[in-house]
């Protein structure tokens, strides 16, 4: 089985691993999937987040009061 891993840079790498290693790592990203979205359903994900806007309007916020 080969694992494809894309880094932030854009680059791409490949990595032949065995089938048992392979279905573990899957049932891994499974689970941090799911558990992601466990956690967002009822809460804000602050990935999604721009900081520097919510600071922003939150500056504008208090200078209106």
């Amino acid at each position: 089985m080969k694992i494809t891993y894309e880094f932030v840079t854009g680059e791409i790498s490949g990595v032949e691993v065995d089938e048992h290693l392979g279905g573990m790592l899957l049932d891994l990203d499974r689970q941090q999937y799911n558990n992601d979205q466990k956690e967002t359903r009822r809460h804000f994900s602050l990935n999604g987040m721009d900081i520097r806007s919510a600071v922003t309007s939150r500056r504008a916020c208090f200078a209106a009061t």
